[in-house]
């Protein structure tokens, strides 16, 4: 929520499809500790202006 400002925002980012995530959602990928690192890298990205 830190990064998105809303729960609702937040919701709805971790439940889409994400290109930037081989079209998962984050929340699935959170399943695995790979996959939750991934996800991690992405919001520091996003929350930083990084390029995916």
């Amino acid at each position: 929520m830190e990064v998105f400002e809303s729960r609702a925002a937040t919701t709805a980012w971790l439940t889409s499809p994400n290109t930037a995530l081989d079209g998962k959602s984050p929340r699935s990928l959170c399943t695995t500790e790979l996959g939750a690192i991934q996800v991690r890298r992405l919001l520091r990205c996003i929350e930083y202006g990084g390029v995916v």
